[in-house]
């Protein structure tokens, strides 16, 4: 009762008056259980534990246990590693993986049972996004071919094949919430490109150019009008969606940034690099407001929970990482708070958080898709 009483205040966007009630009641339920330490101490002094005692402590860890990461499922059935991040589904339980197998599978987050398994007969699939609505994959492999799957007829809508086998594999790709546009970063160019999907043929409507190195990872923002880059040349850029201008450039990590992601509101970007550091980013004033220590290895994923107020962070120091973005303060940049770290096997190669903020599905270094419930769910 303590701990939901404290979720409930913290989470709370109420008026003032019921925020008081709250924090009235959290108080109350403190009272409440320093008298029964007291009482505790006053029956038990000599340190002997009665039946009923030992029963009710066996019952206060299982509570405990709801509260503490940990797997619930491992997705294991590609025939090699992941060779791209996996991605949530809308529908929050459904999840599509790509593998070395140069296969497509779709797995159920409730069972982690493999529900099916496409064979788009091409080369291992290096970056996958999904539209909106879930039904159209936008995805590329080694060939810098970009194609868009329809999941449910399980076959392929468009091929495009403008730059085959002249970019390198692609690194990254992003579409926009309407799903007419898609944003795609390759392994041997430091541009991106912008491809109109609500067309099936036709090349590319805009290239975005300015960075120095590889792009690393691609971000649209909630109202489709600009895109946030991360590169090898230790910066982010954000573009206008429509023109292909860089609106700013972001600068501030000391090395390369592997990982960017933007808040739902689209007021915020969290990034992540070979600094060890996640910086929060206002998208208003392109200002860093916020510097999130804790990984001591490269941060090579970010992912930020629906409501816009936790952002988990994967690392090559074997941990995922739970951020509390509502506790920074943008008029004295008070960091943010770490709220949970988990441990895994080895580094964090691939992460995605579900739609409903409850669950972090990441590849580790083992080759194993894991499925975790995310602290205080």
């Amino acid at each position: 009762e303590l701990r939901q009483t404290q979720q409930m205040l913290h989470r709370t966007q109420g008026t003032r008056q019921e925020q008081m009630q709250l924090l009235q009641a959290l108080m109350s339920k403190m009272e409440q259980l320093t008298e029964l330490v007291k009482e505790d101490k006053g029956k038990d002094k000599d340190g002997d534990l009665d039946d009923d005692d030992e029963y009710d402590d066996e019952v206060e860890e299982c509570e405990e246990d709801r509260y503490t990461s940990g797997p619930i499922h491992i997705c294991a059935g590609h025939d090699g590693y992941l060779t791209a991040s996996p991605i949530v589904m809308p529908d929050e339980r459904h999840a599509i993986s790509a593998g070395s197998d140069n296969t497509l599978r779709m797995w159920d987050l409730w069972t982690g049972e493999c529900a099916r398994t496409l064979e788009p007969g091409f080369g291992p699939v290096t970056a996958l996004a999904a539209t909106a609505e879930g039904g159209l994959i936008v995805c590329g492999d080694e060939d810098s071919v970009l194609r868009v799957w329809d999941l449910e007829a399980g076959k392929c809508l468009q091929t495009r094949d403008e730059f085959k086998w002249e970019m390198g594999s692609m690194t990254a790709v992003a579409v926009s919430p309407d799903g007419s546009r898609a944003v795609s970063a390759y392994s041997d160019d430091a541009d991106m490109h912008v491809w109109d999907l609500a067309k099936t043929a036709g090349g590319v409507l805009t290239t975005l150019s300015g960075h120095t190195d590889d792009v690393t990872a691609v971000a649209i923002t909630p109202d489709g009008q600009r895109v946030v880059s991360a590169s090898k040349d230790h910066t982010l850029r954000m573009w206008n969606l429509e023109s292909g201008q860089c609106i700013k450039t972001l600068r501030g990590h000391q090395g390369a940034v592997f990982a960017v992601a933007v808040t739902p509101d689209g007021k915020r970007a969290v990034s992540g690099g070979a600094d060890d550091i996640v910086r929060v980013w206002d998208l208003c004033t392109t200002r860093c407001i916020a510097k999130l220590h804790g990984h001591t290895d490269n941060v090579t994923r970010l992912a930020v929970c629906p409501d816009g107020r936790r952002v988990v962070s994967g690392s090559c120091d074997g941990t995922l990482r739970m951020w509390d973005l509502t506790r920074m303060r943008v008029w004295d940049l008070t960091p943010g708070a770490c709220l949970d770290t988990l441990k895994v096997e080895g580094g964090v190669a691939m992460l995605w958080i579900s739609p409903d903020g409850e669950h972090v599905v990441y590849q580790d270094e083992c080759e194993s898709l894991h499925v975790v419930r995310l602290y205080g769910q």
